[in-house]
């Protein structure tokens, strides 16, 4: 598939290069309009989160993320040369951990969503991993998030769009939030009609030590080729036939 030569990332804010080898149009420049669209909403209505200098209390939590937020942190790690095994080691050394303290999440976790939506309750899309007792972020690198750019749509919002509890900020809301939360959504807008595949949602470590195991890694590579070539309908058409 021909690469578009131009920036993708929309005006406003930059990012320091562009990944000229992702299509353009595909769903995963999209995902990076839309958060880029967001960041320059915050910016033009002043209402970026004001952290207290050197806090990193939030990246204690297991915020849940979708499948194509984990896609786009794996292609930035990728594009920028970094080994992927190291997050991969760290990750399953959190699972490990939880494992040995709270089996009851893992276990969880490791259920399968039922494919009809009549039998899937809350619990597979609900964020309650909060003991007090579980390592911080995999990408938390001295009191710094290592992926800021690419960092999920829960994170964005935290502080902004969603109350800390540290700053206890007012709550905001705006176009951009929600056109950001729907483009990490696997959606198609085919003719009239709009289509949604409901995903199961994971905290970033799982991500990266269950879908990047012997077992998994071809299968979520290939997902990440096609996250960076198919366009929004193609790609929903790719993931429909995978359920």
């Amino acid at each position: 598939m021909e690469r578009n030569d131009r920036c993708f990332c929309g005006s406003g804010i930059k990012y320091k290069k562009c990944h000229y080898r992702i299509n353009g149009e595909s769903k995963l420049a999209n995902i990076y309009r839309a958060y880029n669209e967001y960041n320059n909403a915050c910016i033009q209505k002043g209402i970026c989160n004001n952290c207290r200098k050197g806090c990193s209390q939030c990246c204690n939590d297991y915020f849940f993320i979708s499948e194509s937020e984990f896609l786009q942190i794996l292609e930035e790690l990728i594009y920028r040369k970094i080994n992927i095994n190291d997050y991969i080691s760290k990750a399953k050394a959190v699972k490990k951990h939880i494992e040995k303290v709270h089996p009851e999440i893992i276990k969880k976790l490791n259920e399968f969503m039922p494919k009809s939506v009549d039998n899937i309750d809350e619990s597979f899309f609900k964020d309650s991993i909060n003991p007090p007792d579980l390592p911080a972020c995999i990408f938390l690198d001295n009191n710094k998030c290592s992926i800021y750019n690419v960092r999920p749509s829960i994170c964005r919002g935290y502080g902004i769009t969603e109350e800390c509890r540290i700053i206890k900020n007012k709550k905001y809301d705006f176009e951009e939030k929600y056109k950001m939360y729907n483009e990490a959504s696997i959606i198609s807008h085919s003719g009239d009609t709009t289509k949604a595949i409901l995903k199961r949602t994971y905290p970033l470590f799982y991500w990266f030590a269950y879908f990047l195991d012997d077992s998994w890694y071809n299968f979520t590579m290939e997902k990440l080729r096609r996250i960076r070539d198919d366009k929004n309908d193609a790609y929903y058409d790719f993931t429909r036939k995978l359920q």
